[in-house]
């Protein structure tokens, strides 16, 4: 089965460094095929013959650990729900400029949030256009007054405190560019 996986937080600002070739080399010896990456924020696309999405993300997640010394979250999709994603057209209507950003965000578990959607916040330059149990698509208008940083940190804060009331708020959450999403497929 094609499968992406969404690392979270590796190569941001010269931080938690991971060489695609290495990721690569990984996804292979943990059994997995037609491995590639793309970009350098760990996104991997690749075909494995597990079947359980919850058994892969443990799999490579552990992989990562023992190769790395530390815990970097995953999130799985099958090629089929992304395509999905991409064929449901999320941004359908949106007028994009030159300060337009288009986002998807992938949740680990259904979000507890209670922001009814749609939603907009930061006086209207963030903007909540559709939401589900795994992912939550949203419009940002970039400003001088309001820093994307700043928006993705709220939306980590509302939609990625855990259920369990453990963790760290946003670690069961990755954002994306739809344009990387795109690409992915």
């Amino acid at each position: 089965m094609k499968y992406v996986a969404f690392l979270r937080g590796i190569n941001v600002g010269g931080k938690n460094i991971v060489k695609m070739e290495d990721l690569r080399t990984l996804f292979i010896k943990l059994g997995c095929s037609e491995v590639r990456t793309v970009l350098n924020s760990g996104n991997v696309v690749f075909t494995s013959d597990i079947t359980s999405a919850e058994k892969l993300t443990y799999v490579i997640k552990e992989g990562l650990k023992s190769m790395y010394a530390r815990d970097i979250p995953v999130l799985i999709r099958s090629a089929e729900q992304l395509g999905n994603l991409v064929a449901s057209d999320p941004f359908r209507g949106i007028v994009v400029t030159k300060d337009t950003r288009l986002y998807v965000t992938f949740f680990s578990e259904p979000p507890t949030s209670m922001i009814k959607i749609p939603h907009a916040a930061f006086e209207n330059h963030l903007k909540f256009l559709r939401l589900n149990d795994s992912d939550l698509c949203t419009e940002i208008q970039i400003s001088l007054k309001y820093n994307t940083i700043d928006m993705i940190g709220f939306i980590e804060k509302e939609f990625g405190s855990p259920r369990t009331g453990s963790g760290e708020a946003g670690k069961n959450i990755t954002t994306r560019n739809w344009n990387t999403i795109v690409r992915l497929i």
